[in-house]
């Protein structure tokens, strides 16, 4: 297992963010994996894969 990348107020602005929906984003369908994907890179300059 890795160490955590985000700090937990980074992680608090992630759920944040998330919960404006992928609409907020320009994702017509339920893409939250990919939206989570892109936050953490755009919000953070942190890449993420599993």
């Amino acid at each position: 297992m890795s160490p955590e990348r985000l700090s937990a107020r980074q992680f608090a602005r992630l759920e944040a963010e998330l919960r404006r929906g992928p609409l907020a984003y320009g994702f017509a369908d339920d893409q939250r994996w990919t939206l989570k994907r892109l936050l953490i890179g755009r919000l953070f300059h942190v890449g993420y894969t599993v």
